[in-house]
């Protein structure tokens, strides 16, 4: 086989490998997330966004987000 029969063969090989990578069908996701649980932080120190804190206060998390912040 000379080489351009050579060179031929293996750019269609990967020609049709690389086709067909791009039509195939990613599997489908089996994530399911677990059931939330409503969480109480007691005596926590919290930092706000703004510099600001609060010293020996508790956090209410409720649905993976913070419900209510205080004594």
């Amino acid at each position: 086989m000379t080489n351009s029969k050579k060179y031929l063969v293996l750019f269609t090989l990967f020609f049709l490998c690389f086709n067909f990578s791009l039509t195939a069908k990613p599997f489908e996701s089996t994530y399911k997330p677990l059931p939330s649980i409503n969480v109480l932080i007691k005596n926590a120190n919290i930092y706000d966004g703004e510099g600001n804190e609060l010293l020996q206060t508790d956090l209410l998390i409720k649905d993976g987000k913070i419900e209510a912040i205080g004594k």
